[in-house]
């Protein structure tokens, strides 16, 4: 009985077209590892700046929230009409590290912010209509 490697031999020797198929068919299988390996990297790049850009909403949407939690006792004392509370409120919270926060987001072009309804959020929010 011939040995297995004598009769694949034998066979591929009656297939004289046999080497060109196999080059082409892993020249392909090398195009499609390459494709899926340049792809697996474009999603993982892409994911990764969803990731980023959705920490910096988060992070915004943090500094609103403690801005809006900082103001509410100027905006009930306003609507309440209690001109004491007004008066040093400012002086009061000058210093508070959201008011800055606030102050410097209020200084950031449209461009370097995450999104345009961020944006568009944050400065109906500074400046009440």
């Amino acid at each position: 009985m011939p040995a297995l490697s004598e009769i694949v031999t034998a066979w591929a020797e009656k297939h004289s077209g046999l080497g060109g198929w196999v080059g082409a068919i892993g020249s392909l299988l090398a195009i499609l590892a390459a494709w899926l390996l340049a792809r697996g990297e474009y999603m993982r790049t892409q994911k990764k700046a969803a990731t980023r850009r959705k920490e910096e909403i988060d992070l915004i949407s943090k500094v609103i929230a403690d801005f809006e939690a900082l103001l509410y006792p100027y905006i009930s004392a306003l609507w309440a009409g209690s001109q004491a509370k007004l008066v040093g409120f400012y002086a009061q919270h000058i210093n508070d590290s959201e008011h800055h926060g606030m102050r410097d987001l209020a200084h950031i072009p449209v461009t370097q912010w995450p999104s345009l309804p961020a944006y568009v959020s944050f400065k109906r929010s500074w400046i009440p209509a």
